[in-house]
Formats: C-alpha cells, sequence, structure tokens
C-alpha cells in the first residue's frame, strides 16, 4: 500500500513481504518501491524515486503442459519437419525465393547466405501447410518453420514422443551436458529428471544438477564422468520407477510445499488463531512440528541415516506423496513410457 494515502499498488509474494526490512527497495511494474513497514498481510511503502531496486521474487509453479496439448505440440512439429526439405534442389529457373529456401550454416545458426557450404533448406511446403491448414497467420509460420528448421539441422532429426533425441556436449568449463530431447510435458519431464538424477547420484556418488521443462530435461555433469548415451535408457524400468522416484522427491522442494499445504488444509496446523491470521514463518514451524511427530526421518540428520527411508503410513503423509508423484508429475505417464521401451527392446 502507497503511504500516505494508503493507495493498493499490486501485491507481492508473502514470504518476500516477511523477509523485508524497512528501507528496502524493490521494483513492481516499472516503479521503485521502499519499503516503510511491515504489517500483517500489508506492506506500506513509498516512492523510491528511481533508486536502484531488487527484484521481489515468488515461490509457486507455472501449470504445466496437459499431456493431450504435449501429444498435439510432437504432432505439429512431425508434420512441419517432414514438409522441410535439407539439400531440396533448386526451383523457379534456379532461382529460390527467401520464403522458399533459406541456408543453414554449419554452426546451427540461420543465415539467409547462399555459400555452397551451408544446408539449403526448403520451407515452401511447411509454410503452406502452417497457413493454409493449420490456420496461422504467416508471420507466426515463419518463425516456427525456422525455429524447427534449425532444430532438425542440428540434431538430425525432429525430437517428437516417438523419436526421444539425447545431446551430449561439454561446456567452457570440461563439464558434460546431457540433454534428453522429450517433448512430453514439464509433469512427465520433471519425474523423469528427478529419477534420473537419483538414479546417477547412486551410481556416480555425486548430486547432479537438473532441470526439466516442457520439451527436454537438462542433466549437468562433472567432466570426470562419461558412459555411452545409450545407457541413459537403462536406467531406469517401470517396475522400479515409482519407488526410485518415492525417495527422490523426499528431498525435493515440491515436498515441503505441498506438506505444508496438506497440513494446513486439513486443519492439522491453523491459518488463524483467536480471529487473527498466523503469520507465514510460525505456520512453517508449526508444519515442521508436525513432520517431526510423523515422520522423524524426514528431517534427521543426514549422518544418522543408513540407507532409504521408510515412509510412515500416515494420510498427511501418504497425501503428500501423492500429490507429488500425482500432480506436480505424471508417474503413471513415466511408468507408461518406460514399459513401452522395455516392450520395444524386449527386456
Amino acid at each position: 500500500m502507497l503511504e500516505p494515502g494508503g493507495l493498493v499498488i499490486g501485491s507481492v509474494d508473502e514470504d518476500f513481504a516477511i523477509e523485508s526490512l524497512a528501507g528496502d527497495i524493490f521494483q513492481l511494474g516499472n516503479t521503485s518501491w521502499r519499503v516503510m513497514r511491515v504489517e500483517q498481510g500489508k506492506v506500506r511503502v513509498e516512492d523510491a524515486h528511481g533508486q536502484p531496486p531488487t527484484i521481489p521474487f515468488w515461490l509457486g509453479e507455472a501449470p504445466a503442459r496437459t499431456q493431450e496439448l504435449s501429444t498435439s505440440v510432437s504432432r505439429l512439429r512431425e508434420d512441419v519437419a517432414e514438409r522441410v526439405l535439407l539439400n531440396a534442389p533448386e526451383s523457379n529457373g534456379g532461382e529460390l525465393s527467401p520464403a522458399e529456401e533459406e541456408t543453414l550454416p554449419a554452426n546451427g545458426e540461420l543465415d539467409q547466405s547462399t555459400e555452397a557450404s551451408a544446408t539449403k533448406i526448403n520451407t515452401l511446403a511447411s509454410l503452406s501447410y502452417l497457413t493454409d491448414e493449420v490456420g496461422i497467420s504467416r508471420a507466426a509460420a515463419e518463425q516456427i518453420v525456422e525455429y524447427l528448421a534449425a532444430s532438425k539441422i542440428a540434431l538430425g532429426v525432429m525430437p517428437t514422443q516417438q523419436n526421444i533425441v539425447l545431446e551430449r556436449f561439454f561446456d567452457d568449463s570440461g563439464s558434460m551436458q546431457l540433454i534428453i530431447h522429450a517433448p512430453f510435458g514439464s509433469r512427465l519431464n520433471r519425474a523423469w529428471g528427478l529419477a534420473l538424477r537419483k538414479r546417477f547420484c547412486r551410481q556416480f556418488n555425486f548430486e547432479l544438477q537438473a532441470a526439466a521443462t516442457e520439451d527436454a530435461i537438462v542433466l549437468s555433469l562433472g567432466p570426470t564422468h562419461s558412459f555411452p548415451l545409450s545407457d541413459v535408457f537403462h536406467y531406469l524400468n517401470s517396475q522400479t520407477a515409482r519407488h526410485l522416484l518415492r525417495q527422490a522427491l523426499l528431498d525435493a522442494p515440491m515436498w515441503n510445499i505441498r506438506w505444508r499445504w496438506n497440513v494446513t488444509r486439513s486443519l492439522a496446523v491453523l491459518r488463524r488463531r483467536g480471529g487473527k491470521k498466523i503469520p507465514a514463518q510460525l505456520q512453517r514451524m508449526d508444519a515442521e512440528d508436525l513432520l517431526t511427530a510423523v515422520f522423524p526421518d524426514q528431517v534427521a540428520c543426514g549422518e544418522n541415516l543408513v540407507g532409504e527411508r521408510e515412509i510412515p503410513d500416515h494420510p498427511l503423509v501418504a497425501q503428500t506423496v501423492r500429490d507429488c508423484l500425482e500432480e506436480a508429475m505424471d508417474i503413471d505417464g513415466l511408468e507408461l513410457l518406460l514399459h513401452r521401451w522395455s516392450a520395444m527392446n524386449g527386456t
């Protein structure tokens, strides 16, 4: 709220408000604001007159792409890629218009160059498909074709739900980066990436960095670890993926977020007392105290834990595990994918 008039100018995350101190300057919109004081449910601010601000943070998860949308995206990728012709013969009497042909140098960046060493790309069929059959604008069609053509050149094949592509490269520090191009949506990719992260941890005895998007999984390995790319498909199987993921999610941030949500909505931890809202930091402390009582291994010292943590048969714990597996991630989709691999390979 803007002082002195009490005008509401926006909202910030509750955790950010709690951690803010009087005099802090943050940006909201295109204006800098100075914190005057933090009250219950309100942050009173004044105009900072352009002084250098910090950027407020929000804790949350973006909604993941649905399974149906991911399937449609994969189908569109495949349909466009089939119509992008690489090293296509020239037409129109040896002259190709810019809309019909672009060139892509070996470094993977689209270029209008006509050097002989460049890869020739005929995009006329793909552009016609997007504008005439799909019904999108010419400008949007050109951006989609340019992006997908560059991907097809760089990878050699278009990543779809039928063609999963593994890409490995080494960064400037010598560390290996592994990218799994898999357009299954972030829920399935998050489950897949977290399970792989746990499997790598047990096999190589170190915690790697992993991130999942709607279309890919990125794994950052150390410079001393190497293995055949084909082995990645054998690290997981449909019989053990769920059990492995149950152990992996206990160390993921999604666990604490959903635990606090479940204990408050079940009234095991109160949000209000005596007609007043309980501050978020006190709710977190109450939630952790309850977790200590029902699932002591989750908050125990790691040096005293041997082997896997035994997840207790408690309704709040079971609900939190279910929310992580089935809402934040897609364990059923991952198991189905791994089962299909096993059936294809006869294992």
